[in-house]
């Protein structure tokens, strides 16, 4: 599940405009998922699927920042 948390550290690593930033771990975990194939990203999936989920999202859908710009205000995604 991407939380708002994660939303927003994820959306800022993608556009520094928008967020806020993540910690030291978590800010290396965005950028080590954004380099992962997708069988590590399966692996680091385990542990940490809100941040994967929303990583697939920034990367692989047109609209993805602005999809996770709405969970970080918790609004309702309806795509």
């Amino acid at each position: 599940m991407i939380t708002p948390e994660i939303a927003n550290q994820v959306v800022h690593y993608f556009d520094s405009s928008r967020g806020y930033p993540a910690g030291g771990f978590m800010g290396d975990l965005i950028a080590l998922i954004c380099k992962a194939d997708p069988r590590n990203k399966a692996r680091l999936a385990i542990g940490f699927g809100g941040y994967v989920q929303a990583v697939i999202l920034a990367q692989e859908e047109a609209d993805g920042l602005d999809r996770l710009d709405h969970i970080a205000r918790q609004e309702r995604v309806t795509h």
